[in-house]
């Protein structure tokens, strides 16, 4: 499963890790009181009997200021803490080509599976049973 936009709570385990890390915890810009962070991903992997929980930053790599990667720290720290894995991708950790196929799969199975509705194509087989 693939949960998104995971607050990083409570907000004092946040406070307390900027703290020690001597970075300056986000704030609101209106009302300069800190704000709940966020991760962009939060991965759940079955593995064999247990289940691994992964963390994903998405950020472009011209994106990643000094403050952007202070910001990240803090987020690293609080998953290190948790014992899950935490992973910052760029740009330059995607394959491209991979995401690529992948959309015309994603595509082709979408065609497909609007044409046999349609009664305009015929499997003998459920896409069910394909995969």
């Amino acid at each position: 499963m693939i949960f998104a936009n995971i607050p990083l709570l409570p907000l004092d385990k946040t406070l307390y890790i900027a703290q020690k890390l001597g970075i300056k915890h986000p704030t609101d810009p209106k009302n300069k009181l800190p704000i709940i962070m966020t991760t962009d991903m939060l991965l759940t992997v079955k593995q064999e009997e247990s289940i691994k929980f992964i963390a994903h930053s998405i950020k472009p790599s011209n994106k990643l200021t000094k403050r952007v990667v202070e910001k990240l720290q803090i987020e690293k720290e609080f998953f290190k803490d948790q014992k899950i894995e935490w992973v910052l991708i760029t740009e330059r950790q995607i394959n491209y080509n991979l995401v690529r196929n992948v959309e015309c799969l994603h595509m082709r199975e979408n065609l497909t599976y609007s044409l046999m509705k349609r009664g305009r194509i015929y499997l003998p087989f459920t896409l069910a049973e394909a995969q």
